[in-house]
């Protein structure tokens, strides 16, 4: 009986073994990829696979946290690097797979395996990618443990030419992946230098020897079969340095502390579980397990969104393979443990039952077959599938005809790509991650040097509630004195290079400078001039370290108007150290341009703050040095005559009154003066912004040829104000209607001729058809009382 066991666990074992490669592979490689698509995260992953087919050098040419290979991570189709992602990640996978057959012995642990690799499919790509050095450093430890079992820790693993290749791909596999993602090289490096160490202090020198070279010589190979230059691979790594530095204080969000102390206690326990066995390899095996943790503690809570996902995911496959091969029940217990807390992270993350984890495993793998078989059936599927994706962002986004080379602010690089223009981009081409005075000022010199684009497709789009002029604020001065707006697409500017520039807008010397504390008022410099500021925020040493293992607390600027409103902002101290326009308080593209009109003082004149603020929620005095300094410049920013042509919206009375109209509630007025009409009648003055979005039917997918902002007096007479057509990707998403095109509109117009209460709504006009809006808002225009 026992001989025909033998045979049956070694065929169950071979099978489970071969589907562990096969899933494993399937979850890694993006063999049905994803395709361009306009948003924030679409645009720079589309970004990188062009900068890649047309040789822009990583470090130099972009200054981003993803390197050469990041298509590995993003998973975005392009024709030019999809080969190399679907190798690059081939090869991943491959050395996953491999090391985990070698510390998956026995059938039993075999089909422990290939449930840990179905759950994969479930979890977070971070964590995949997490989970090649975590498995380096199991496997190098197991293999360096003494013979036999040592305290009930795992079995050691004997030295096998299978053994020797997986360690080998996976060595591989460590120095690609910080090509991905360049701030994977913390982990990477870690395991690297606890591998080696660990080997050599074991005996196994030939080992270490061979992986520490196979690690120097791959890094290189991999960054040159890519097209990148060797000499630019040290200057890739440099370059990350303030991308990671600025990280925290940039990027932080706040959230609560409940879940950071469940990983945390997770992580302690799933530590303490395995820390009882003894010897060197053991050791290391518990130090690098703490280390990864960290780092995925790191990434996944300073900013405690979909980030936690990843968190989550570490933890759950850390504890499950080190469980693999554990002997008694604490392995078991940890396992446990680490996938208690990733339902738990992962359930609060996505609001997904876990009833529907059966789904979330099946949808990719049958995905990744489903493909296979249509690449291998007709290999023009995936061409087809992203030449609609790019008809869609087209679609979407009505550009003119552009000659020369062109870059986009501060994001929205699908836009541009799409169309085939000839892109020329600043260093760090999404102005959010300009969050250090060194990244701020290499986006500014570009502005100024001999690559500098000759067309800026330019739209104010702050994350995080930042105050707008923030982000690449040092450019700002450039993009006014360098360039003219040629013309205004809905939300976008474009701007075309001078052949002369004007002078710089700010002034050398400063009108003041002082320093304040932290939540005291500060008053601005007076007078209707723009004032450009550079203001200094520090942390203590304690806050430093607390941004070190966490986050800080975060900051924001609070503006005093004249009327005694107040606006504030998230505000990032590294922007605010490499200069911003501190006045007026610019908060759309329509501000931003309207900086050049001969009229600017009167068109911003309720956008100029008397005082400001800087403070925070907590931490003052003990995280934040509580004295801020201060320097106040005077911007003369040079005025575009014609720009008014473009910036308002031609203002005509109606002929058909709204009343005569049918009605559609297929609209929305989201904001009036970019604020939501709330407080009503909401009160206007001079100058009119109305956005908001605006379909004859959503049921149909029907938008309109164009949309009327329009203002009915008492009389019943209506001025209407042609709005400009913009995408609203969200309310076409919302209603799962992507076809449905242009809804959103976004109306200007110089009202200073009108006068006293009027009734705003919206008309739709498709073909010789017309329709108003349901929805009605009071305002009061001017002085009326």
């Amino acid at each position: 009986m026992a001989g025909e066991q033998r045979p049956l666990a070694g065929a169950i074992q071979t099978v489970v073994g071969a589907l562990i490669v096969v899933v494993t592979l399937a979850i890694y490689v993006p063999v049905a990829p994803l395709f361009p698509s306009i948003n924030l995260d679409g645009g720079w992953a589309f970004a990188l696979n062009v900068a890649v087919e047309r040789g822009l050098v990583f470090g130099r040419d972009l200054v981003f946290t993803f390197g050469p290979y990041g298509a590995a991570y993003t998973q975005l189709y392009y024709p030019a690097t999809d080969t190399m992602m679907l190798a690059s990640t081939a090869l991943l996978g491959t050395a996953f797979a491999f090391g985990l057959l070698c510390i998956s012995q026995g059938w039993r642990e075999r089909l422990g395996a290939l449930l840990l690799v179905l759950l994969m499919a479930a979890i977070a790509r971070d964590s995949l990618f997490f989970a090649l050095p975590f498995m380096l450093l199991l496997l190098t430890c197991r293999v360096a443990m003494r013979q036999g079992k040592s305290g009930g820790g795992p079995e050691r693993i004997e030295v096998t030419p299978f053994v020797c290749l997986s360690l080998a791909l996976l060595v591989v596999a460590l120095s690609l992946i910080p090509l991905v993602k360049g701030t994977f090289a913390g982990a990477t490096g870690m395991v690297m230098a606890l591998s080696c160490v660990l080997l050599l202090l074991r005996g196994h020198k030939a080992l270490a020897m061979a992986g520490a070279v196979l690690f120097a010589v791959s890094m290189p190979l991999l960054w040159v079969l890519v097209g990148q230059p060797l000499a630019a691979l040290p200057e890739f790594f440099i370059s990350q340095a303030p991308i990671v530095s600025g990280y925290t204080d940039a990027m932080s969000s706040p959230g609560g502390l409940l879940l950071p102390a469940f990983f945390i206690l997770s992580s302690l326990t799933l530590v303490a579980l395995h820390a009882r066995a003894r010897g060197l390899a053991h050791a290391t095996l518990i130090l690098g397990t703490t280390g990864l943790l960290f780092i995925a503690f790191k990434g996944g809570f300073v900013r405690p969104d979909s980030h936690i996902l990843m968190s989550g995911g570490m933890i759950a496959i850390a504890a499950s393979l080190l469980a693999l091969g554990q002997a008694g029940v604490r392995g078991k217990i940890g396992a446990a443990v680490g996938l208690a807390c990733w339902a738990v992270l992962d359930m609060s993350a996505t609001s997904i039952s876990l009833l529907e984890l059966p789904t979330r495993i099946k949808t990719p793998v049958v995905a990744a077959a489903n493909m296979l078989v249509a690449r291998l059936e007709n290999a023009d599927t995936l061409t087809r599938l992203y030449t609609d994706s790019l008809t869609m962002i087209t679609s979407q986004h009505q550009l003119p005809q552009l000659s020369g080379t062109t870059d986009i602010y501060s994001f929205g690089q699908s836009i541009l790509l799409a169309r085939e223009l000839e892109w020329a981009p600043r260093p760090v081409l999404q102005s959010y991650s300009a969050y250090t005075p060194s990244l701020a000022a290499a986006d500014a010199a570009f502005l100024a040097g001999p690559k500098a684009p000759q067309n800026i497709l330019f739209s104010v789009q702050p994350i995080d509630n930042r105050l707008a002029a923030l982000e690449d604020g040092p450019s700002w001065p450039g993009l006014l004195s360098r360039y003219e707006f040629a013309d205004l697409r809905g939300d976008m500017a474009i701007l075309r290079r001078r052949e002369t520039s004007a002078p710089e807008p700010i002034a050398k010397t400063p009108i003041t400078s002082g320093s304040f504390h932290l939540g005291e008022m500060m008053a601005l410099p007076s007078g209707t001039a723009p004032v450009w500021a550079r203001i200094g925020v520090s942390l203590t040493t304690l806050g430093k370290l607390v941004s070190a293992i966490f986050r800080p607390p975060i900051l924001k600027i609070t503006y005093r108007f004249t009327d005694g409103q107040q606006q504030a902002f998230r505000y990032i101290p590294g922007m605010g150290a490499a200069g911003f326009l501190a006045s007026p308080v610019v908060t759309s593209t329509h501000d931003f341009v309207s900086l050049t009109l001969p009229t600017a003082d009167t068109y911003l004149a309720g956008k100029r703050p008397q005082s400001f603020t800087i403070s925070s929620d907590q931490g003052t005095g003990l995280l934040w040095n509580e004295t801020v300094s201060v320097q106040f410049f005077h911007a003369n920013i040079p005025t575009q005559p014609e720009v008014g042509k473009l910036l308002f919206d031609r203002v005509e009375t109606e002929a058909t009154r709204l009343v005569k109209l049918p009605t559609t509630p297929d609209c929305s007025v989201d904001l009036i003066d970019m604020r939501r009409p709330q407080d009503l009648p909401v009160r206007v003055g001079n100058f009119l912004q109305v956005d908001g979005w605006a379909a004859v039917s959503v049921k149909n997918s029907e938008a309109p040829d164009f949309t009327s902002v329009t203002l009915t007096a008492p009389s019943g007479e209506v001025t209407a104000i042609r709005a400009k057509k913009i995408a609203r990707t969200d309310v076409n998403a919302y209603f799962k209607k992507p076809g449905m095109g242009e809804i959103g509109y976004t109306a200007y117009a110089d009202v200073a001729g009108l006068e006293g209460d009027y009734m705003l709504s919206l008309k739709m006009t498709k073909g010789d058809q017309a329709w108003a809006c349901t929805m009605q808002v009071p305002v009061r225009i001017g002085s009326a009382k």
